[in-house]
C-alpha cells in the first residue's frame, strides 16, 4: 500500500480470526490467554484491534501508516463533491461466527456491543444526511449471486436487515467484498415499477483468490433482472464521483488494464441520460 495515500477500510471475517491457526487463538501457547493487547508477547495475540487506531500507548501501533483509517462499528465520513460514506462492521451480524473459538479473541466478535447499536447508528447517519450521494460500505454483501449467499452458506440472510434501510434513505450504492468474484446489479424489486429507491450493489472481492466457474449455471437469458455484471475473475472496482454522479469502472484480469470490462453511472438527477463519462 502507498504510504502517502489515505486508506479507508472495514473489517472482514478473516480480520476477526476466521481460519486462524489454533496456536494463535490460544495466545501462542500461553497457559492463560491475555485480556488486553498490552499483555501480549510480540507476534502473539491475534486481534482485529491491531488494525484499529485505539489510542494505545506509544509503540502499540507501529505498523500503521499515517493515512490509515479503520474503526470498529458504524461511522460516517464526508468527502468532497457531495459524497458521504458510512462504513459498517459486518462480521458481528453473521450469526454463525458467534459460535467459533475466534469469536473470543481480544476485541473479537463476542466483545462487540450489540449489533442493534450499529443498526441504530446507521439509521441516524442516513436520516441526518443531506448529501446527494450516499454510499454504505461493509465487508459482507446484503445481496449476491455468489456462493456465500447460496448453497448452504447464506451470509446474505443475516445481512438482509440493511436492504430496506438502503432503499428508504436513498443510498446510491452498497459496496462489499467477501465473495471472491465481481458483481454489479441494481435492486431487482425496484428496477421497473419505481416503488422503491434503486440501490446499486457493488461486489468486488476478487483481489486474490477467485472461484472459477461460479456463475456458469446462470445463463444470460436467465440472468436476474437488474444484473449487469457477474464475473469470476480477478479484478477491482474504481469509483469516481463528479458532477452529481457516481461512476464505477470494473477492471478484470482477463481483459487487461487498458480498458474496464464495464463502466456504469448513477446520477443524482434523473433528467436525461446518465452516462459513464
Amino acid at each position: 500500500m502507498h504510504p502517502q495515500l489515505p486508506w479507508y477500510s472495514v473489517l472482514g471475517n478473516h480480520d476477526y480470526g476466521d481460519q486462524l491457526p489454533s496456536g494463535l487463538i490460544q495466545g501462542c501457547g500461553l497457559d492463560q490467554k491475555p485480556d488486553e493487547l498490552e499483555q501480549c508477547q510480540p507476534g502473539c495475540c491475534f486481534s482485529p484491534l491491531w488494525q484499529v487506531r485505539t489510542g494505545r500507548s506509544s509503540g502499540q501501533e507501529p505498523n500503521m501508516v499515517p493515512g490509515w483509517h479503520l474503526e470498529q462499528g458504524a461511522h460516517k465520513m464526508s468527502f468532497g463533491n457531495g459524497l458521504e460514506i458510512t462504513f459498517i462492521d459486518t462480521p458481528p451480524f453473521i450469526k454463525k461466527y458467534h459460535k467459533t473459538k475466534w469469536a473470543n479473541l481480544i476485541g473479537g466478535i463476542s466483545s462487540r456491543k450489540s449489533s442493534d447499536d450499529q443498526q441504530q447508528r446507521l439509521i441516524e447517519d442516513l436520516l441526518n444526511s443531506t448529501a446527494p450521494i450516499k454510499i454504505v460500505i461493509g465487508h459482507h454483501p446484503a445481496m449476491s449471486y455468489g456462493s456465500h449467499c447460496h448453497d448452504n452458506d447464506n451470509d446474505c440472510k443475516d445481512m438482509g436487515w440493511i436492504i430496506p434501510l438502503l432503499e428508504k434513505y436513498k443510498v446510491m450504492a452498497y459496496m462489499s467484498g467477501h465473495e471472491h468474484d465481481m458483481q454489479y446489479f441494481e435492486s431487482p424489486d425496484s428496477a421497473e415499477d419505481g416503488s422503491a429507491h434503486p440501490v446499486s450493489y457493488v461486489i468486488s472481492g476478487a483481489g486474490s483468490d477467485v472461484r472459477r466457474g461460479e456463475f456458469d449455471d446462470i445463463k444470460d437469458k436467465a440472468r436476474p433482472r437488474g444484473t449487469q455484471l457477474l464475473m469470476a475473475d480477478q479484478g477491482f472496482v474504481a469509483a469516481v464521483v463528479r458532477e452529481g454522479k457516481l461512476i464505477l469502472h470494473y477492471f478484470v484480469h482477463e481483459l487487461g488494464p487498458e480498458a474496464p470490462a464495464m463502466s456504469v453511472a448513477r446520477c443524482v438527477k434523473s433528467e436525461g441520460p446518465c452516462l459513464a463519462s
